[in-house]
């Protein structure tokens, strides 16, 4: 027989005290923060602050103590954390990451920002999460125009052959 006290304590058991720490590298949280926000080569140096030559660079260390520069190891996890925070929410369809926000600011434009304000990146998703329908809508519009612009230069070079062969 099992005194129930006993079993209960018995199965409290620190499931994060059991698991060894993670460690992040810089290749990792470059992976992550381009993953998460769907960045370039380019936007990722620009949102480190560091050229792309460097990125390159950094997405093959393994270990922080190898990026040499104090700030720029605050920076990786400043937006390690902003990734993780955006991870968790639902994805947003389209293209987002250069949507005008009510502030008048992008969701790059806030990563790039010296410090990461994850009470406004909330805030950006919120307000992309509500216009993504509105937006959507205006990208299949833009779409649609650019593909019927493209078919009416196609039939013009089409007439023109036509014409000069007969």
């Amino acid at each position: 027989q099992i005194d129930i006290p006993e079993a209960t304590a018995a199965m409290e058991f620190n499931f994060e005290a059991a698991l060894p720490p993670v460690v992040l590298s810089p290749a990792s949280v470059l992976d992550g923060v381009r993953t998460v926000f769907g960045l370039n080569i380019s936007e990722t140096a620009e949102v480190f602050g560091i050229t792309r030559q460097t990125t390159y660079q950094w997405m093959t260390l393994n270990g922080m103590e190898q990026v040499r520069a104090h700030e720029n190891r605050d920076r990786l996890k400043q937006l390690c954390g902003a990734a993780q925070a955006w991870q968790n929410l639902p994805p947003l369809k389209g293209r987002w990451l250069y949507a005008l926000l009510p502030a008048g600011k992008t969701v790059l434009d806030l990563l790039k920002a010296p410090q990461i304000d994850l009470d406004a990146l909330q805030a950006a998703y919120q307000a992309l999460a509500a216009s993504t329908a509105d937006r959507r809508r205006e990208e299949g519009k833009r779409a649609t125009q650019a593909a019927s612009a493209l078919a009416a230069t196609f039939a013009g070079l089409g007439a023109g052959r036509k014409a000069r062969k007969g």
